[in-house]
């Protein structure tokens, strides 16, 4: 009977605690965002954004997926 109670509250504990955790969400820096747009990371092996889209943001590019093989 003892052990049935220990697990009873610990399954309590459990839940309680679940119930206070906030998930807040990341703001975005905006420094690095730009950083990435106008320079990508090379270390990443990401091509900078305005590379295709330029400065304002416009691409005539439909998809970044190539098709040929």
């Amino acid at each position: 009977m003892k052990s049935l109670l220990i697990e009873v509250l610990a399954f309590s504990s459990v839940t309680y605690a679940a119930e206070d955790v906030k998930i807040v969400a990341a703001k975005a820096d905006s420094t690095k965002c730009e950083a990435l747009y106008t320079n990508g990371d090379p270390a990443r092996n990401i091509t900078a954004c305005i590379s295709c889209h330029g400065a304002a943001g416009s691409s005539t590019i439909t998809s970044h997926i190539s098709t040929s093989n």
